[in-house]
């Protein structure tokens, strides 16, 4: 990641044009229908995934611009991150403040995460998923240890409005979880408190099912 320096979007925002932020005229599609609070999804995405509706992030600024605009949306209902190397042109440091402003964004229902590695993002949203009343929650083909799997799944204890929840790890190159049954039992508990509960997907997580004999 690289290392730019730090934007003070609150002291620039008013003499700051979104030209000014990127070249990319999707982008700046993008920042200005997210500035002018018209933004219900946003996905961040790395070059080689982009389609036409995805965000590719060019450098710390973009993203430090996004989630300025972010926290103050109240139109954006989505928020999903596609590829591991999503945020490769960016610093550690904006990477962070974009995800502590996500939490600042009381409008956010849903999340998505595809071949995206969790582990330093999935705690950084911790707030956010306990202050928003999210209602989808997916994660496809992450890669996931036993610490991000147990905050996760004690951040649902408190997410009593959520309805989706998809964990799905199959994948043509192997598992890429680090999971096995004594850790899942530690973490299924917590979706209890899910009460709004609609749709549950667990796939790949290597659980084991084991038969009972019948009892005659």
């Amino acid at each position: 990641m690289s290392s730019q320096a730090a934007v003070d979007c609150n002291a620039l925002e008013a003499t700051t044009s979104i030209e000014e932020i990127t070249d990319n005229e999707h982008n700046r599609d993008t920042l200005r229908w997210l500035q002018n609070d018209e933004l219900p999804q946003l996905w961040l995405c790395n070059p080689d995934q982009a389609t036409g509706g995805d965000y590719e992030l060019g450098s710390s600024r973009e993203l430090e611009w996004l989630g300025h605009f972010a926290k103050k949306s109240t139109c954006l209902e989505g928020v999903g991150i596609l590829g591991d190397d999503t945020f490769g042109n960016c610093s550690r440091h904006s990477v962070d403040r974009f995800l502590d402003d996500l939490g600042k964004c009381n409008h956010i229902k849903k999340m998505r995460f595809f071949r995206t590695n969790l582990a330093g993002i999935i705690c950084k949203l911790g707030p956010a998923m306990k202050s928003n009343n999210f209602t989808h929650f997916v994660v496809e083909e992450c890669h996931l240890g036993v610490p991000e799997a147990t905050f996760l799944f004690n951040t649902f204890r408190v997410s009593n409005s959520l309805e989706e929840l998809c964990i799905d790890y199959e994948e043509e190159e192997g598992v890429l979880v680090n999971l096995n049954d004594g850790d899942m039992a530690g973490c299924i508990p917590s979706l209890a408190a899910c009460t709004s509960m609609r749709s549950l997907t667990l796939n790949y997580l290597n659980l084991r099912f084991r038969r009972q004999p019948c009892v005659q």
